[in-house]
């Protein structure tokens, strides 16, 4: 379901080659086969597929060769902070497209490693993620607040200073 709603909306925003980095295990595997299905249906030419393991300290080469082919944009297929290897190393190597994410990166570590480096990234989260970003008006915000007392996080206080993370499907002021 993700890999479709990356894959539609990546269309919708002029993307039309798509390059993918994923860890080297099933869920790395499973997520590329959706992505690659969906990406095809969307008229998105696959151009890269690379892997890392969740210990890695580097992803480097795959950067470089994601580079190469010179996507519109990247999926990260990860789960955790590991998934914030691949945003960081693009970054630092100068990629300025689009970068998708899936829902196992939607939780406060992640935006506390992957800090600034993650602007402008894509990735699905629930409200409450992003509860105190949202417009002060929405019935999501109160019922967000409202549930978690732990939504203003010094992690999340940081993250919306920095405005580093669009979050698909949660409307934020900004």
């Amino acid at each position: 379901m993700m890999a479709s709603a990356i894959a539609e909306y990546a269309s919708n925003h002029g993307v039309k080659t798509m390059a993918f980095i994923g860890q080297a295990d099933a869920f790395g595997e499973t997520f590329y086969a959706e992505v690659a299905k969906f990406a095809q249906l969307h008229h998105i030419t696959m151009v890269a597929n690379e892997r890392f393991n969740r210990t890695d300290t580097s992803v480097t080469g795959q950067v470089l060769k994601i580079l190469a082919a010179k996507p519109d944009a990247v999926v990260v297929g990860a789960a955790g902070t590991p998934a914030a290897l691949p945003p960081k190393m693009l970054r630092e190597h100068g990629y300025k497209g689009a970068i998708y994410h899936n829902h196992g990166t939607g939780n406060r570590d992640f935006l506390r490693v992957c800090e600034a480096d993650c602007n402008g990234t894509f990735l699905p989260a629930s409200p409450v993620l992003v509860a105190r970003r949202n417009c002060p008006t929405t019935i999501r915000r109160n019922i967000s607040c409202s549930s978690t007392s732990s939504c203003m996080s010094r992690s999340m206080t940081r993250a919306r200073s920095r405005r580093s993370v669009r979050m698909h499907g949660t409307r934020a002021c900004c």
